[in-house]
C-alpha cells in the first residue's frame, strides 16, 4: 500500500475515534487497513515520532523486540501539529479525496447489487 494511502487512513481512524470518545483498537490491523500490520505499526510510531500523533504504547524498550504498537495499551490522539497537517498538506487532502470517493463507489456498488438481488426476488 502506499505510505500516505495509510497515513490518510491511520490519521483519519485516529481523528474520528477522538470525535467519538470511543476507542477500538480492532481497526489498526490487517484486516481493516489492507497492509502487513508491521507496516500499519512503523506507520504509526513514524507519525507519533514526527509529532502528528500521541498515545502509542510501543515495545520500543523491551529488550531484543521490533519497534511495533501495543494498540490494546494506546489511546492515539491527533495533535495540534498533526491537526494542521491534515487541514494544509495537499498531497493528504488529495489522498483523502480519492479513499472517500472510492469508498463511496464501493458503497454505491454494494447498495446497487442489493437493490438488484431484492428486486429479482
Amino acid at each position: 500500500m502506499n505510505s500516505m494511502k495509510l497515513i490518510v487512513k491511520i490519521m483519519g481512524l485516529v481523528s474520528e475515534q477522538e470525535k467519538s470518545r470511543e476507542y477500538n483498537p480492532n481497526v489498526f490491523n490487517t484486516y481493516c487497513l489492507g497492509c502487513p500490520q508491521s507496516e500499519i505499526d512503523r506507520i504509526a510510531i513514524k507519525l507519533q515520532n514526527a509529532g502528528y500523533i500521541e498515545g502509542l504504547m510501543t515495545t520500543e524498550d523491551i529488550d531484543n523486540a521490533d519497534n511495533s504498537v501495543l494498540w490494546a495499551y494506546s489511546r492515539p490522539a491527533v495533535t495540534i501539529k498533526g491537526i494542521e497537517y491534515m487541514e494544509t498538506n495537499n498531497a493528504f487532502n488529495k489522498v483523502k479525496s480519492n479513499l472517500k470517493s472510492a469508498a463511496q463507489a464501493g458503497v454505491n456498488a454494494a447498495a446497487n447489487a442489493l437493490l438488484n438481488r431484492f428486486l429479482m426476488e
